[in-house]
């Protein structure tokens, strides 16, 4: 059984691998979302050593300081232009491909985070490569960590996050360098995307969650980790708050959109008629056809949502039903040996919660983004296929059985993901 793990392992490792680089070398430059304007917050920091400036911004004579990208954190650009200083030119093709290779590093080590997350669940148990292969072969993971762009910053910060709460809940709270690992991965998640907002929520949870398993001084327990946990990105992210405020007299610097809705807060857009169903019902669909898919794909095609939505939707079936027979079972006085498994699984869906709000709120402020913004929800993505396994596990005790289910996802998602890179590369070289 382990060897036949191995063997798939293997495949998707391969699949992932030659999909990506493929999609490094053959899509064409500035292909993917807003690439040369994440060249250019790089070119801004190593000509001037300062950060980007929102556009309309600058004093006078600092013009050159502008950029479109100006009001996401620094994190991501700040590794990238370290790592790239020997290239004399960002624009040039061969700098272009090493920073995307880099972006494909990063993927890489999140997937092997990852499975060190499951790997940590089920020690001797071949689903731990279910929660890898959900995501190595989703599509718009391939895609997404084949370009220029910060989302794949914020993927590999949210997997660390999401690596700390495994080691903090598996050690019952009481492991202290697991909750420093969370604090600065929490910190570094936000000062890269600030999408990556949901982990605050997951990550008070987690700390609430630790500190009820306590015996005694439960407040103290309390205090100290939500400052462990909390601390850093307090003190990071407060300083480029506060430089946000000086320079643009706002909080959280916002880009300018030509696709504002009629009201540009969330109060304004729930006065609008039938706001309830407009802002958080008919996005459902789109979000969730837009996650998988490279996001401006199925805009011209109607009917090409649903026959994503439908095996998203049969994928969470799974997993869901693997909870609802883990409830049943401890309503029928069974024991749950590896209770922190499901609590883990439910934090993880309080993150996509959290995530899919997040994605309303920003489009309420870009309307393009509720018809093709399920990209951003990609940061929650290792968190959702680490509560699939989850569920996937607890579905049934038949090893076999649960092979069986998992090797016809993976085929479904294997020949999903060699379509889909075909369409978008077929689609960039017309």
């Amino acid at each position: 059984m382990k060897s036949r793990a191995h063997a798939v392992t293997a495949l998707v490792a391969l699949t992932y691998v030659l999909l990506t680089v493929t999609y490094i070398f053959r899509l064409p430059l500035d292909a993917g979302p807003d690439e040369g304007r994440h060249v250019e917050y790089m070119e801004i920091l190593r000509a001037h050593r300062r950060l980007p400036v929102l556009q309309g911004h600058a004093r006078p004579g600092e013009e050159s300081l502008e950029c479109q990208q100006a009001q996401h954190p620094p994190l991501y650009y700040l590794v990238l232009t370290l790592l790239s200083a020997p290239l004399s030119d960002l624009r040039s093709e061969t700098a272009w491909r090493l920073l995307r290779l880099l972006s494909f590093a990063q993927g890489a080590i999140a997937l092997l985070l990852l499975f060190k997350c499951a790997h940590l669940l089920w020690p001797d148990d071949p689903i731990a490569s279910a929660a890898v292969a959900i995501v190595a072969l989703f599509p718009q993971y391939q895609y997404m960590t084949a370009v220029i762009n910060n989302s794949t910053g914020a993927l590999l910060c949210t997997t660390v996050v999401l690596y700390a709460i495994v080691l903090t809940m598996k050690a019952g709270g009481r492991n202290d360098r697991a909750w420093y690992l969370l604090g600065a991965a929490v910190a570094a998640a936000l000062l890269t995307k600030l999408t990556t907002a949901w982990v605050i929520v997951v990550a008070v949870v987690c700390v609430v969650m630790c500190t009820r398993q306590q015996s005694q001084r439960k407040i103290a327990y309390l205090g100290k980790h939500l400052l462990m946990t909390f601390g850093p990105v307090t003190a990071l992210l407060g300083l480029w708050i506060a430089r946000s405020w000086h320079l643009f007299g706002m909080l959280i610097p916002q880009s300018v959109t030509e696709r504002p809705w009629p009201g540009t807060s969330l109060f304004a857009c729930l006065m609008l008629p039938d706001a309830f169903w407009v802002t958080f019902i008919m996005p459902i669909p789109h979000i969730l056809a837009t996650l998988p898919v490279p996001f401006w794909l199925t805009i011209p095609l109607d009917w090409s949502r649903w026959w994503i939505v439908g095996p998203l939707l049969g994928l969470a079936s799974v997993a869901a039903a693997g909870f609802v027979r883990t409830w049943l079972r401890r309503h029928g006085g069974w024991t749950d040996r590896q209770a922190w498994h499901t609590s883990l699984a439910g934090l993880c869906v309080v993150g996509i919660i959290v995530s899919y709000c997040l994605t309303i709120v920003i489009a309420i402020e870009d309307v393009n983004v509720l018809t093709c913004g399920g990209r951003y929800m990609l940061s929650v993505l290792p968190a959702g296929a680490l509560a699939w396994a989850i569920g996937l596990h607890r579905l049934t005790d038949s090893a076999r059985a649960r092979s069986m289910i998992l090797g016809l996802i993976l085929v479904g998602l294997l020949v999903a993901s060699i379509w889909m890179h075909a369409w978008v590369v077929a689609f960039h070289n017309i």
